[in-house]
C-alpha cells in the first residue's frame, strides 16, 4: 500500500522507538510522525526478523480493516 522507501530515512528513529518503548509505542509513534504503521512495523521486521509472523498477522489485520488486497 505504501513504498517503504519513501519513509528510509526515518528508520533509525523507528527502532530507537522500538527498542525504547516496544510495539505498545508503536501506533501513538506512528500517528504523531505520519509514517504509515504499516511501514513501521516493516522496518521492525527487517531489523528483528525473529519477530515476522507476529509483524505480518498485524499487518494483515489492519489491511483486512481497510479493504486493503
Amino acid at each position: 500500500m505504501y513504498n517503504k522507501e519513501d519513509y528510509r530515512a526515518n528508520k533509525i528513529s523507528v527502532l530507537k522507538h522500538y527498542e525504547k518503548n516496544g510495539f505498545d509505542g508503536m501506533s501513538s509513534y506512528s500517528a504523531m510522525t505520519g509514517i504509515p504503521i504499516t511501514v513501521v512495523y516493516e522496518f521492525i521486521e527487517e531489523e528483528y526478523p525473529e519477530l515476522s509472523k507476529m509483524i505480518k498477522e498485524r499487518i494483515k489485520i489492519i489491511n483486512d480493516f481497510f479493504g486493503i488486497k
